[in-house]
């Protein structure tokens, strides 16, 4: 591969290598979506009035605010700047283009009317957008002015596989609605702009290798492997239900044809309604329709289609491991095959359609682990292709749509289909020559619209029982004779005898027995299908051949003359029944409406309560922050005090209250024996994931960032990036409080650990948004009782001292502060020439005298409380400090760093003794001891415990998806809590253990 100078964004994931190879093989895979607009403001910008015509003139006044549109575009979307560099090589790369020409990229044209549209699509289609340049970006865009009706654009992006699926033009367009949008609000002069574009580099989607678990299992390895290799070609099935009557090969250029159909609001919304109550899907009605008009006219003529097959697109989108946090551009998509046979056809409609949604949402797994199959082909690029160009050529028809070739050449036929609110569009693309004659194509239309608008039109009692394609026409006309003659089959007789004298109503096409039907009339004056006003002149008789000839009358007292009065009862009955059914359906058919109604109502009253609940929430907020500042007015004015604040020494009432503490501290420790329970060295060893907690904090914001468990071991107190802090009760499963109240994510959290056993006690909260908040329980749940403001920019660190009483806050504006936990109040602000570029970490020595902090300096120091002064600088660590933490016995500290590095010092003889080295790749967030001080454990990358005696690596554990951001052992270590940016909160304990 040559040089280049522009920078590699990522490499090609397999799926997207693929859509490139293709291009190779003769098949391109372009994708085009078009949306229109009614825009006068765009005209009025451009100082253009209405376009009669589209001339130079008239596309130049328009072009500098059209590049202004798709420059804010370029802004959003990092990947229309990217291309691809050596696209046929073993490892093609996405290159970022710092400059694009965007006088290439638009093409102005004059389109009025579905037809051009049609035609504008089947050009664009043709032209495929190279690829082989590394610096041609990979999407082009057709901007269509309506000269015909005032002010109307139809936006036309045309993009390549490789970088988007279908549900992209979803993302394309919403984008250039932004965009549009912001460019008219701003009303910005852009008659100067160039079409010279200077985009800045930004990464891209990643690949959906590293989006989605396509991960085949071994039984679909083994099933394909066999099918592939093993099976002998004699035992091969060959399936001969693709459409197409032309082999792939013989089709020269594979041009493509459109056709657009739309479907009218009321019919759409009263599909919609028949799936409900069908309890099927839209999706399901519209592929079953699909199907059966398939099966009535794509058939070939010599041969009697046994089994008629779809491939429907899946978005995996919403199945991803890495949650996608906002729409983007991307290749996320697999596919479904679903194959019915006459005697599935033969069940009935919806049973159909019930069977077709079972059997996706069945095969859902299936679908997406076949994907994964893709890695297995080799890196050779001219392996890839005589893969493809083989299934290609040999496979039925050509057109063989099994995933492990991934659509080689493509479906001869291929229906998109759009929604938006109560409208439905669908565009019908096929290959040109593929299907002959090409009236075919049209019959295979027409029949998927007639079986929509017959759906909307009579409902859930659209042809329940028979074979339904038979309700399909034969051909279609305009001559209203025709139309009636070609629709006998779905005519109804009331009684349910064979016609004896047909006729058609001319208002609705439906034929009746005559007899029965001017009966009806005579009472009613209606039709008894449609209800519309109908009249005996409103009937065509319809000539039958041969003459369906009735017996002659009998009398009344003969057995024939008995069994004619029977058959007049029982046409009687019918008519009766009949009647009963429409009486039936329209009470049906109300209740839906009425239910409809309903639950809509209750979705509205859901609404409601939500909102209701949201402003009740923020006024306790407000009524807690009121009461807080009127019992905390003494702390308020002091907190606003930040210049006689800073340097103001600790009381010395404080200091001596902290050297009785550490007296009894230091003395009992030197007694302390590890507990005879304490967990083996062996048993952390077999550490093993036990159990997880439910995720508990925001999914719009996942992500764990601290954590701390109560005294008791009952309550675990978690801080999420979605700006709250959750308190977990571990025994009964469960989340007991939310503490809402900061603006940006929690950066610490700490319990006082004063809590009776079984009950909470009081939390602290540190946050980026500078504050630290304490909350009191209540039988309401927790409230913040005092928010301390003793900083300029975020707090990063909350230790607490061991006399419980007292808690510091570290920021980034390089200053400490020591505050009193029962009245919220700080007591002292500590700035030191020393540390200039805010800290990072803090925590107390375990005798209460001693406090380290560590910065972004990479510096760690240890503060003596009773003079505030550093008394012991620490340096080594090359970036900025992360994590410390004390040994219980008081000798040791470990510190970690974003150079990876952990770091034991001796603070009897000042001095670094130890440094555990961790592999190259792995991040350090979180350091902590055991209660006993004989473990030591590690959190950011994975998870590793080692034995502070030899320092021998115990366990590793890597079970986690994203950085572990905390950990804490249990009592006398017998488990180890974890968290992390995945939002997840594990447990780890022997193997054997609890």
């Amino acid at each position: 591969m040559e040089k280049s100078n522009l920078k590699v964004a990522r490499p090609l994931g397999n799926l997207e290598r693929l859509f490139t190879i293709r291009q190779a093989i003769g098949y391109y895979t372009n994708i085009c979506a078009t949306v229109r607009y009614q825009c006068k403001d765009l005209f009025m910008l451009a100082s253009v009035g209405r376009v009669t015509e589209l001339n130079d003139n008239t596309t130049n006044q328009l072009r500098p605010v059209v590049y202004g549109i798709l420059t804010e575009l370029l802004l959003k979307e990092p990947a229309l700047s990217k291309g691809i560099k050596g696209p046929m090589t073993k490892r093609p790369l996405y290159v970022h283009i710092p400059t694009i020409d965007l006088s290439r990229q638009v093409r102005f044209a004059a389109i009025c009317s579905d037809e051009q549209l049609e035609k504008m699509l089947e050009e664009e289609h043709k032209i495929p957008l190279d690829h082989s340049i590394e610096t041609n970006p990979l999407w082009r865009i057709v901007f269509g002015i309506n000269i015909e009706h005032a002010y109307e654009i139809s936006v036309t992006f045309c993009w390549h596989h490789s970088i988007g699926d279908g549900m992209s033009a979803h993302v394309l367009h919403s984008l250039f609605y932004n965009a549009l949008k912001k460019v008219i609000d701003n009303q910005n002069d852009l008659s100067s702009i160039s079409p010279m574009i200077d985009v800045p580099y930004a990464p891209m989607f990643k690949p959906l290798e590293e989006t989605v678990d396509i991960e085949p299992s071994v039984g679909l390895i083994l099933k394909e492997v066999f099918n592939e290799f093993l099976l002998p070609t004699f035992m091969k099935t060959t399936p001969k239900h693709y459409v197409g009557d032309v082999h792939a090969m013989k089709i020269n250029d594979f041009n493509t044809s459109l056709k657009i159909v739309s479907i009218n609001q009321d019919e759409f919304r009263s599909i919609k309604l028949v799936s409900k109550q069908q309890k099927t899907s839209i999706h399901a009605i519209l592929h079953t329709a699909l199907i059966l008009s398939a099966y009535r006219y794509l058939s070939s003529e010599n041969d009697n289609a046994k089994m008629v097959s779809t491939d429907t697109p899946i978005s995996l989108r919403p199945y991803g491991i890495v949650p996608i946090t906002k729409p983007t551009l991307g290749v996320y998509v697999s596919k479904f095959h679903y194959a019915a046979s006459t005697k599935d056809i033969d069940t009935g409609f919806w049973n159909l359609a019930k069977n077709y949604k079972y059997k996706l949402m069945k095969g859902m797994k299936t679908s997406i682990q076949y994907v994964g199959l893709l890695k297995f082909l080799s890196n050779n690029t001219a392996g890839w292709e005589e893969f493809l160009s083989k299934k290609r050529k040999v496979e039925p028809m050509g057109r063989v749509a099994s995933l492990d070739s991934a659509n080689v050449t493509g479906p001869a036929i291929m229906v998109n289909i759009g929604t938006y609110g109560d409208k439905l569009n669908f565009t019908v693309a096929y290959q040109e020559g593929a299907i002959e004659p090409k009236e075919k194509i049209n019959k295979f239309i027409d029949g998927v619209k007639f079986i929509l608008t017959t759906i909307a039109k009579e409902g859930s009692c659209f042809v329940p029982v028979c074979r339904v394609y038979q309700y399909l026409p034969y051909s279609w006309s305009n001559e209203s004779h025709d139309l009636v003659t070609n629709r006998i089959t779905t005519s109804i007789t009331v009684s349910g005898e064979a016609l004896q004298e047909p006729v058609a109503s001319r208002k609705s096409g439906h034929i009746y027995e005559k007899r029965l039907i001017l009966k009806y009339i005579a009472d009613n004056g209606r039709d008894p299908i449609t209800g519309e006003d109908i009249a005996e002149e409103d009937l065509l008789d319809i000539k039958t051949s041969p003459k369906i000839v009735k017996p002659r009358p009998p009398q009344l007292s003969s057995i024939p003359s008995m069994i004619s009065a029977l058959q007049n009862e029982w046409d009687s009955l019918m008519l009766e029944t009949f009647t009963l059914k429409q009486q039936y359906q329209e009470v049906r058919q109300e209740l839906s409406h009425a239910l409809y109604q309903h639950d809509a109502a209750c979705r509205v009253i859901a609404r409601l309560i939500k909102e209701r609940d949201a402003a009740r929430d923020a006024l306790a907020k407000v009524q807690a922050h009121i009461g807080a500042s009127v019992s905390q007015e003494d702390t308020q004015e002091s907190q606003s005090m930040d210049v006689e604040m800073l340097d103001r020494r600790i009381d010395s009432s404080i200091i001596e209250k902290m050297s009785e503490l550490n007296a009894v501290l230091s003395k009992g420790r030197k007694k302390r024996k590890t507990p005879p329970n304490f967990t083996s060295i062996d048993s952390v060893r077999s550490y093993k994931w036990t159990s997880e907690a439910a995720p508990m904090h925001a999914s719009s914001a996942p992500g764990i960032t601290s954590l701390d468990i109560s005294s008791n071991g009952h309550f675990v107190l978690t801080g999420g990036v979605d700006h709250t802090a959750i308190i977990y009760n571990s025994g009964k499963q469960r989340i007991d409080s939310v503490l809402k109240g900061h603006t940006k994510e929690i950066t610490d959290v700490l319990w006082r650990g004063k809590a009776d056993p079984g009950h909470p006690d009081i939390a602290f909260t540190a946050s980026s948004d500078n504050n630290v908040k304490i909350w009191q329980p209540s039988d309401g749940g927790y409230f913040a009782t005092s928010t301390i403001k003793a900083h300029s920019a975020g707090v990063t660190g909350i230790a607490l001292n061991p006399t419980l009483d007292y808690v510091v806050s570290v920021s980034s504006d390089s200053t400490w502060a020591f505050h009193d936990v029962e009245t919220g109040k700080t007591l002292s602000r500590i700035e030191s020439n020393e540390v200039q570029n805010g800290y990072t970490a803090a925590k107390f020595h375990p005798d209460a005298l001693l406090l380290g902090t560590g910065t972004n300096d990479s510096m760690v120091h240890i503060w003596d409380m009773k003079s505030q002064n550093i008394v012991a600088p620490f340096s080594g660590h090359s970036g900025a400090v992360t994590a410390l933490a004390f040994s219980e016995n008081g000798y040791y500290l470990a510190t970690t760093s974003e150079d990876n590095l952990v770091r034991l010092w001796d603070l009897r003889k000042l001095t670094n003794f130890k440094v555990l080295t961790l592999p190259e790749d792995n991040k350090l967030n979180k350091v902590v001891w055991d209660h006993t001080g004989q473990y030591l454990a590690v959190g950011g990358t994975d998870v590793r415990v080692f034995h502070s005696k030899t320092w021998e690596e115990l366990a590793v554990l890597a079970d986690n998806t994203a950085e572990v951001t905390d950990l804490k052992f249990g009592e006398l270590a017998k488990y180890l809590a974890v968290v992390g940016l995945d939002g997840s909160l594990r447990y780890y304990s022997p193997e054997r253990g609890e």
